[in-house]
């Protein structure tokens, strides 16, 4: 028997929920205890299997004593998560599917990775699928966009598109799965149910850009077997958190796409409350017409539209591959778009601005711009979102030239999470100290 045991002072705990997969647990359960990072629990649980895989799992648990077997009635997923939740001693748990590999660095580089970022909450990795003859085209697109989806900006920015983390590549902080409330049961798939709720509470998320998991394809995944992870079923979980988080007070949202997909989207962002006006689209056919009410308006008529409102949504909802960037470049050309600034250059931009002697400009303590100051605040108007401000020109122009004050404050109320109209800005904020903020402030209100 191994001389290695899980203590009180276990660094990783790892859950790995196990059902029926006597046929791959020894090569899943293998690749973690050959891990190069020895200080971890290993918490299988069986899900009343019906096979020899509690066996197996028993026999691992008698020759390396990290190994922690829980056997349980046939449940399912999330009671099999949340029943190995409380076994868990570390205050890091890294999920583990019992068919998949994880590569022999893959506790090491992850547990360095969150000592390094303590502003992330969960880390992922790049990830390869296996065997090769049985991944398909198909597949092979997905796990291309997932693995471009590698800074904390990049996963906010698309975590609406689809799950931006592969749930078994995983490494979470255990406080984490405590504030959100563990694993839960909403009738969509329950990793990513997990990463909007965490998102939606301002969680940072990351990746080692490392391929440290290979994932097995096979035609028994739950995600081809398995009725919550329909195209329906994600629409309605994305609605619902669209509507808790950068839907939540917005005066107008407007849809780009008026075909299937903005339709169906549409549907339940109204049964979640979101004030729909609009859809926009490309086809002559379909514009001037109506979807569920409610007018299609071409491209060229957005702006337009937009001034109507104060901080509108446009939501894009489109299924032809491609289509979403050519949006965003669209969006871009019109400047209704934010540039994508990662935690490293608005670093460096802080930095330099904190070094300069910015000219004083006599009208930022006048009261009249003090009071533009209040409404761009009030409006959650801040430096992340006006690049074009930091080069000279600024996409919002009402932002140069405001009281250092209220631009300051307005940070720093996305920060500590005063206003929670944009989980976005305040979970990019959570990551500078106050006097990166102050030093943006500071150049923002001498422009």
């Amino acid at each position: 028997m191994s001389s290695k045991a899980a203590n009180d002072n276990t660094a990783v705990s790892v859950l790995m929920p196990c059902y029926n997969a006597q046929g791959t647990i020894d090569e899943a359960v293998l690749s973690i205890l050959e891990q190069t990072f020895s200080n971890f629990e290993l918490i299988t649980v069986d899900d009343g299997s019906t096979d020899r895989t509690a066996d197996r799992l028993r026999d691992w648990a008698s020759s390396d004593r990290r190994v922690r077997v829980l056997t349980f009635p046939h449940a399912g997923i999330i009671e099999a998560l949340n029943g190995g939740l409380v076994a868990c001693k570390s205050g890091l748990i890294a999920r583990m599917d019992a068919d998949d590999r994880a590569h022999p660095d893959r506790l090491t580089k992850q547990v360095r990775f969150l000592t390094e970022h303590p502003e992330i909450s969960v880390v992922g990795s790049y990830i390869e699928a296996f065997p090769g003859d049985k991944v398909g085209e198909g597949f092979k697109h997905y796990l291309a966009w997932l693995n471009s989806l590698d800074t904390p900006e990049r996963i906010a920015r698309d975590i609406f598109v689809e799950s931006p983390l592969a749930h078994p590549s995983t490494m979470i902080r255990a406080d984490w799965l405590k504030r959100v409330g563990g694993y839960q049961e909403h009738g969509w798939p329950e990793d990513y149910d997990l990463w909007l709720r965490m998102h939606v509470a301002g969680a940072r998320m990351g990746k080692v850009q490392e391929v440290l998991l290979e994932w097995r394809e096979h035609p028994d995944r739950l995600t081809r077997t398995d009725g919550r992870y329909s195209v329906e079923n994600f629409l309605r979980a994305k609605a619902h958190y669209l509507c808790l988080g950068p839907l939540a007070d917005r005066e107008a949202v407007i849809i780009w796409g008026a075909g299937q997909m903005g339709r169906r989207i549409s549907k339940h962002l109204e049964r979640g409350g979101a004030s729909l006006v609009a859809f926009v689209d490309i086809d002559p056919k379909k514009i001037g017409g109506v979807k569920r009410g409610l007018p299609i308006l071409s491209a060229e008529q957005l702006p337009e539209l937009l001034k109507q409102y104060r901080e509108p949504m446009v939501l894009a909802a489109v299924g032809s591959r491609g289509a979403r960037e050519l949006i965003r470049q669209r969006l871009d050309e019109m400047g209704l778009i934010d540039a994508e600034l990662d935690k490293e250059e608005m670093l460096t931009i802080a930095e330099y601005f904190s070094e300069q002697t910015w000219p004083r400009i006599g009208f930022r303590a006048d009261p009249a711009i003090a009071g533009k100051g209040e409404t761009a605040a009030a409006a959650g108007q801040c430096v992340q979102c006006h690049r074009g401000g930091y080069e000279g020109d600024s996409r919002i122009p009402r932002l140069a030239g405001q009281h250092r004050a209220y631009l300051n404050k307005t940070m720093l109320d996305f920060k500590h999470k005063v206003r929670n109209n944009s989980p976005a800005k305040s979970s990019l904020m959570t990551s500078f100290s106050d006097a990166d903020i102050a030093a943006m402030a500071d150049f923002l209100a001498g422009f």
